[in-house]
């Protein structure tokens, strides 16, 4: 032992071998982890301990840290790059100082927990505005009030200074479903998301009509519009969104008739469209859906008689249609379906009887055709 530790009481040795051991270990941390264990866990009500691995004292907090992943693995030099608190029953404000202090963040995720906007609802546009490397962002289901985030829909880009700028056109990603937001109009800006894959705005207080742009994504795979106050028709623009597979807009107060464009969205397996007030009849383009395992457009006020050709829809398992005006005789070929488990007809203005193939057809779920 050193000479000078020898005339140091016992107690106090202990004492003061302890604090140096705990700064040594906290001093290992990187600053992203120093700021998560040390700042953001502290601010955050944790009763299940879901981040209770989150601690000064780890020497592998890459590997070990639940919802935290790094680049590069090396943990004495490593950058939070993701971090996924979603599902964890965690409540706190949003983090206003969340991108700045993880400046490298490109995956974040808070969904299904009791995150809240600040007292300011502009210091969450604020706390977005400055993840500048920001892919993938989910706040969906949790309880933000006031206006969606400005940072990521509301400004307009050319006045954005650049990183954000680069920012709306990096999200690949971006759901803020069910969230008690407050009214307001579906920004035209989200239109020059040109790279997003996932748009998740339902039930979001939303109304007015969808921006073309919008509709036109050429990247989206999935838009989710749903129980919003949206208007107007299914834009033409559509068209351009080649890679579409999901479409969810059921209700909200849409009008108008279905746009033959529709058919030419090769990809498009999820068609919902139900509660609303869409009219006129089934484009006959809807036979070239080839992947469409779900066409739901009930209690609308569709008119017209079904177009030929929708037997040859192999992968279609659900079919409904009820609650509309659809007049003629139902196609047979409907009973050539192979993989259908539910199909719905009622309430429409059909003529005749029930074609033998449907007579005699097995569903798992539902059959309802006339009453």
């Amino acid at each position: 032992m050193p000479l000078f530790l020898r005339h140091v009481p016992a107690a106090l040795l202990i004492l003061l071998l302890t604090a140096a051991a705990v700064d040594v270990s906290s001093a290992t941390l990187p600053p992203d982890f120093l700021y998560l264990v040390n700042t953001l866990k502290n601010t955050i009500s944790d009763p299940t301990s879901a981040l209770s691995s989150w601690s000064s004292s780890s020497t592998s907090p890459c590997s070990s840290w639940a919802g935290v992943s790094c680049d590069p693995a090396d943990p004495r030099n490593a950058t939070v790059t993701s971090l996924d608190l979603s599902g964890l029953d965690l409540a706190a404000t949003f983090p206003s100082h969340i991108c700045l202090r993880l400046p490298r963040l490109s995956f974040l995720s808070l969904s299904n927990n009791s995150f809240s906007s600040p007292a300011d609802d502009s210091t969450l546009s604020s706390a977005l505005a400055g993840c500048s490397r920001l892919v993938h962002l989910d706040l969906s289901q949790n309880l933000f009030t006031g206006s969606l985030p400005e940072s990521v829909a509301s400004l307009p880009p050319a006045y954005l200074p650049r990183p954000l700028r680069e920012q709306l056109l990096r999200l690949r990603i971006l759901k803020m479903s069910y969230n008690p937001f407050v009214r307001g109009r579906f920004p035209d800006e989200f239109g020059n998301l040109t790279n997003l894959e996932i748009l998740g705005m339902t039930e979001c207080g939303l109304y007015g009509e969808i921006p073309a742009g919008v509709w036109g994504l050429p990247s989206i795979h999935l838009l989710e519009l749903s129980d919003n106050g949206f208007t107007g028709t299914i834009g033409e623009e559509i068209a351009g969104a080649q890679s579409l597979s999901v479409l969810t807009l059921s209700r909200n107060n849409f009008s108008g008739s279905l746009p033959s464009v529709i058919g030419s969205l090769v990809s498009l397996s999820d068609l919902s469209a139900s509660d609303n007030h869409l009219n006129g009849s089934l484009p006959d383009s809807f036979v070239n859906l080839g992947q469409l395992v779900r066409l739901d457009l009930h209690n609308n006020e569709l008119s017209g008689v079904l177009p030929k050709g929708m037997g040859g829809l192999k992968k279609l398992k659900e079919l409904n249609l009820a609650h509309n005006r659809i007049s003629g005789a139902i196609p047979g070929e409907l009973g050539n379906l192979p993989v259908l488990n539910y199909l719905d007809l009622s309430e429409n203005n059909f003529s005749g009887s029930v074609p033998d193939e449907l007579q005699t057809l097995q569903l798992n779920q539902r059959m309802q055709l006339l009453s």
